[in-house]
């Protein structure tokens, strides 16, 4: 009918939807068709989707997947084997919520995700609860002009000087998480947001060297405990000497 703007068709065992051209070509329509068994994604006559959310379906993320649809804001692929990001960039335009909770982000590096995240400039809402995350990373470089809440609820994560970043931040309005610390054994269990830089990266210190042809240079960095990194360079020599 012209009037339908929700359609939900989970756990109805679907293998393929067709959906017809609705009455009202403007409409824009929400579909919730979770836990069926999809191979392949809906076919729309009139893909104007404000919501998409086919959790535990087995439909192949690749490019191009999403090309037909047009001003969806909210996107749920919870319990998916995703192993490409790039399908979902293809939603950059319009997307402002982004589920892929229980789907195992594991094998994607922190680079990945923060490009994921840097192709959504709309993105309101990232829901990645226990999606086996140990590490998540730093969004500040990306001067993002919109707040965005994360759920990082559930994940294992591992509580060193990757996650420095987290402290200080304000966890009630940018952040949505009850964060606890999975390891090391000394963190485990104790909560995110109580913790310090500090806690994280106790007095480290690391000593680097770095050479070439002409130069050698010796670089001591600094964990600070207000969250800088240090180099400094004590040696080095321009020339090498015969």
């Amino acid at each position: 009918t012209g009037n339908l703007n929700q359609l939900h068709l989970a756990f109805c065992g679907l293998t393929r939807f067709l959906n017809s051209r609705p009455a009202n070509k403007t409409a824009r329509i929400g579909f919730d068709l979770r836990g069926n068994r999809l191979t392949e994604m809906p076919i729309l006559q009139d893909p104007n989707v404000s919501y998409l959310w086919l959790d535990s379906n087995d439909i192949e993320l690749k490019t191009g997947v999403f090309d037909t649809f047009y001003g969806t804001r909210e996107v749920s692929l919870g319990n998916y084997k995703i192993t490409s990001l790039t399908p979902i960039k293809e939603l950059n335009e319009t997307l402002e919520v982004l589920i892929l909770s229980g789907s195992d982000l594991s094998p994607f590096t922190g680079m990945e995700l923060s490009n994921l995240v840097a192709s959504l400039p709309h993105l309101v809402k990232m829901d990645l609860d226990k999606c086996n995350l140990i590490a998540f990373p730093d969004l500040r470089p990306l001067n993002r002009t919109t707040s965005l809440n994360i759920i990082l609820a559930g994940n294992p994560l591992a509580c060193d000087c990757r996650l420095a970043w987290f402290i200080g931040e304000n966890f009630s309005t940018r952040y949505h998480f009850d964060l606890k610390c999975a390891s090391p054994p000394l963190l485990e269990g104790r909560l995110v947001k109580d913790i310090t830089v500090m806690d994280l990266c106790p007095g480290e210190m690391n000593l680097r060297f770095m050479t070439t042809p002409n130069q050698y240079i010796i670089y001591f960095q600094f964990i600070h405990p207000i969250k800088l990194i240090f180099t400094v360079r004590v040696f080095e020599s321009l020339q090498t000497v015969k």
